[in-house]
């Protein structure tokens, strides 16, 4: 008699299984219908970003002040200290002059050239040194125009 009840209630669930599934199938095939057209709307929200382009060039940094320090005009020139090329920084002693004192960089420089009269001449207009600042940089830069127009 168990076995019986057991069968039965097998044959009960299979057949309650069965008829949901039939009505699940059915309110799936209603929905496929080919004809219709759905138009789905979404709202974005609108952000500011930073958009990055890698740029391929050629180019070099340079200092962006260069300047001629004039000598003395009422002094005599004695000896450079620095040669050209020569990194100085702010306070060194570049050139001195023939009664002790020294021309001094204003700031971390280079010593890019020199207009330096001879040894125990007196220093006129025309004698300079100049030097380029170690503190202020600038690039130049060259790109592709192919590469420019992408970035747009």
């Amino acid at each position: 008699m168990k076995k019986v009840k057991k069968a039965l209630f097998i044959i009960v669930l299979i057949i309650i299984f069965s008829v949901i599934a039939f009505f699940i199938g059915r309110k799936i095939g209603l929905n496929t219908n080919t004809s219709a057209t759905t138009t789905v709307t979404t709202e974005e929200l609108v952000s500011k970003h930073t958009i990055k382009k890698e740029l391929t060039a050629s180019g070099e940094i340079q200092t962006a002040v260069t300047e001629q320090l004039a000598l003395d005009t009422n002094k005599y020139f004695e000896m450079l200290c620095v040669e050209t090329d020569d990194t100085v920084y702010e306070g060194e002693n570049i050139l001195e002059y023939t009664n002790g004192t020294y021309l001094v960089a204003p700031y971390d420089c280079v010593i890019s050239s020199t207009a330096v009269p001879e040894a125990d001449s007196k220093c006129t207009s025309s004698n300079y040194i100049e030097i380029k600042s170690l503190k202020e940089l600038q690039s130049t830069l060259s790109i592709s125009e192919n590469e420019i127009q992408e970035v747009k």
